[in-house]
């Protein structure tokens, strides 16, 4: 800012304008002299006089565009700087926004990198917790254990909501459906209980029961008991094996929960239904076998409402036995598919009795 003073102050030559000046009132007041005084007469006085006044006139109008000059070229340079200074702490600005905005990407590159570290720590973790659930069904027996293990595998679509497990080591013998469900109360609120209902793949009826938080499982147990024993079906031993109930139990969700990681054992297509032994499955995809997939799809079988939308008995095309199965168990396989999926009695029955 100095120097550019230093050099609006050398605009005026101030030494010549000082002789300007002094010229012009010099010859102004010769002028003025020569006529008030010397009583000259003719054109000379008022030329002096005129020439003069001219000079004077000049060198002030010289003076004033110098001024005028200097402040324009002062506010021009005022305006420079100011813009200058503005452009340098806007260059300032955007190199603090760069410098964060290339924080951020590292910090995001950081967290992509850690991402999957930190997924599969996530799946390590629930696949912890999925056999803490299965160890403390097989360990505790206790309604909290089991509700739990059925809750979370439901929730994860590992199980369907017709679950089931075998109770009779017979193959065609009893399955109860387990269901985690909430009593509603007339005051509001609700009760949690697991609900437990007799299913057979043949033309039995056996009343269900449920299973509540404050009790213990022998309790349940043999209420269950006591249903299979009024329905007069045969011997209670033969249809219910608390034990092996609750070893299937165990089976079936570890292999629910490990087809959901597709670790290689058992890989489900749908959800499970029931694991009628360690190589077959019903699931609602369909019957699925551990080593060939999706034996015989859920379509293969007529439901109920196919039945209603259509007259008479709908058919029923066997699906092809697979090399290597014995047709006494493809032959119990198709049977409980078809009593699950088909809900009739019997395998080629034509009066078509309905189980609802």
């Amino acid at each position: 800012m100095a120097d550019n003073d230093e050099k609006l102050k050398l605009l005026i030559n101030w030494p010549v304008f000082g002789v300007v000046i002094f010229a012009g009132l010099t010859v102004t007041g010769y002028a003025l002299y020569s006529s008030a005084v010397l009583h000259w007469g003719g054109i000379w006085p008022q030329f002096f006089l005129d020439s003069g006044v001219t000079v004077l006139l000049g060198a002030v109008l010289y003076s004033l565009q110098r001024f005028m000059i200097r402040e324009v070229q002062r506010d021009t340079s005022d305006a420079v700087s100011g813009i200058s200074e503005k452009t340098a702490k806007l260059g300032e600005h955007v190199e603090e926004l760069v410098g964060e905005i290339e924080e951020k990407i590292e910090a995001q590159k950081t967290r992509l990198n850690s991402l999957s570290a930190e997924l599969e720590q996530f799946n390590a973790d629930r696949r912890s917790r999925e056999e803490e659930l299965l160890t403390t069904v097989e360990t505790e027996l206790s309604f909290g254990a089991v509700a739990r293990a059925l809750t979370t595998a439901e929730a994860r679509n590992a199980i369907a909501s017709t679950f089931r497990v075998r109770s009779s080591s017979d193959l065609m013998g009893m399955r109860v459906v387990l269901n985690v469900v909430t009593a509603i109360e007339k005051e509001g609120g609700g009760e949690r209980m697991i609900t437990a209902i007799p299913w057979f793949p043949e033309s039995k009826n056996v009343s269900g029961t449920s299973w509540s938080s404050g009790e213990d499982v022998v309790t349940f147990a043999g209420r269950l008991i006591a249903n299979i024993e009024a329905a007069k079906i045969g011997s209670a031993e033969s249809s219910f094996n608390a034990t092996l109930m609750f070893e299937n139990l165990g089976k079936s969700l570890q292999v629910a929960f490990a087809a959901l990681h597709n670790d290689g054992t058992f890989g489900l297509q749908g959800s499970m239904i029931e694991l009628i032994d360690e190589d077959w499955a019903l699931t609602s995809a369909g019957l699925e076998s551990r080593l060939l997939g999706v034996v015989a799809s859920i379509n293969l079988f007529p439901n109920t409402l196919t039945m209603f939308q259509n007259p008479g008995i709908p058919t029923f095309s066997l699906p092809p036995r697979p090399e290597g199965v014995g047709e006494e168990l493809w032959q119990k396989l198709i049977e409980i598919s078809r009593s699950t999926f088909f809900r009739f009695q019997t395998l080629g029955s034509r009066k078509g009795y309905m189980r609802f």
